[in-house]
């Protein structure tokens, strides 16, 4: 939801990599609440004025504080709000109340990912084997019976069976064999244990799905909060549904955590945590060098950080705050706003400067 199939990096078009140039940041709502309403007395018309009705409930939700983040999170807590979980009935009046100021910035993921992933969500809610059922709810507006939703569910069969057949892109460079190979050591023995192993040919690869604790895991606290504790309603809403019955949750007591993602050519996908708040895999592994405030130096899909594995950015000394009147607010990414923290994942702090390095030449092989 609310990404295209394919972003361009480096020049080319990548299928199944996540817009992380896409701007959310403008009021939506607004814009449609300047689109006329079509004739009634046509199903086109009817639908699209449906779709207009519907979107001035979600489309407060899609105004994000900084381009390149994604509010499919929110939109999926909007939307199911506003369901009867049995019937698929658009409700009104919602089951939960929502906090006006719910912000939960998204990293979208690339769609290779999806082979590997037991659940659609960094959260780790939703697991099962069969992900169709969020795959609909998270983007069918105006699917309001079970009926309806049977039909569009047999057709993503083939929508899933093209999402995993999405290869990860080839690291376009030469790579020090030798300094990679000496990464893989270091990879196979601080990461491995919650991202998994890689094989050349991908035959051996292992991925452990492993939902982290947040205690451990320390990156922003407010989706897996958010999902674990007062929005647990969601998954008891999943539990009961039509979706529900088609995806085969395996886990209905989420804790506050999250799931450490499979990393194949996590290189092409910068930037990096759930929220999008690091803009170099380099950073990742050096949690003292993130900057508070920061802005990416342009939107180039060739300008690109082949040694930090990750976008060119500028480090600020203030945040949207305390941004000039001719400053462009949304391009900052503030880390003090709540959901952008980048704290956490502080595991790569006791490696050297030069384990690092020989880590990220590893990384640019899977």
């Amino acid at each position: 939801m609310l990404q295209l199939p394919l972003r361009e990096f480096n020049g080319e078009l990548i299928l199944g990599l996540g817009r992380h140039d896409a701007d959310f940041t403008s009021d939506l709502f607004a814009l449609m609440q300047l689109v006329p309403p079509l004739p009634a007395f046509t199903d086109a018309g009817k639908a699209f004025n449906k779709f207009l009705q519907r979107f001035a409930v979600v489309g407060p939700a899609s105004i994000m504080l900084t381009a390149g983040t994604n509010p499919a999170i929110e939109f999926a807590f909007i939307l199911l709000s506003h369901r009867d979980p049995v019937t698929l009935e658009w409700l009104d009046e919602p089951i939960q109340d929502l906090p006006e100021d719910m912000m939960i910035p998204a990293d979208p993921p690339p769609w290779w990912h999806s082979r590997k992933k037991a659940t659609q969500f960094a959260n780790g809610m939703s697991r099962g084997g069969d992900h169709r059922g969020t795959m609909i709810l998270a983007s069918s507006l105006c699917t309001d019976t079970t009926a309806e939703a049977a039909v569009i569910l047999d057709y993503f069969i083939d929508v899933v069976a093209y999402l995993e057949s999405i290869e990860p892109p080839q690291y376009p460079y030469p790579v020090d064999t030798e300094l990679a190979a000496a990464g893989e050591e270091v990879f196979l023995c601080h990461c491995a244990g919650c991202h998994g192993n890689y094989s050349a040919d991908g035959e051996n690869d292992y991925y452990p799905n492993m939902l982290i604790p947040l205690e451990l895991i320390g990156t922003d606290p407010v989706f897996a909060a958010y999902g674990a504790g007062e929005f647990n309603y969601l998954e008891e809403w999943f539990e009961s549904s039509f979706f529900g019955a088609v995806t085969q949750l395996g886990v209905t007591e989420p804790f506050v955590g999250y799931v450490a993602p499979p990393l194949d050519s996590v290189w092409a996908s910068a930037p990096y945590f759930h929220n999008a708040s690091v803009p170099t895999l380099d950073l990742v592994l050096d949690s003292g060098a993130r900057p508070t405030y920061w802005k990416r130096v342009d939107f180039d899909s060739t300008h690109y950080d082949w040694g930090a594995l990750g976008w060119p950015y500028e480090v600020l000394d203030h945040g949207q705050d305390q941004a000039g009147p001719l400053e462009q607010r949304n391009l900052i990414y503030d880390t003090t706003k709540p959901g952008h923290s980048n704290a956490g994942h502080p595991f790569g702090d006791a490696l050297t400067s030069e384990e690092r390095a020989a880590v990220l030449e590893y990384l640019k092989t899977i």
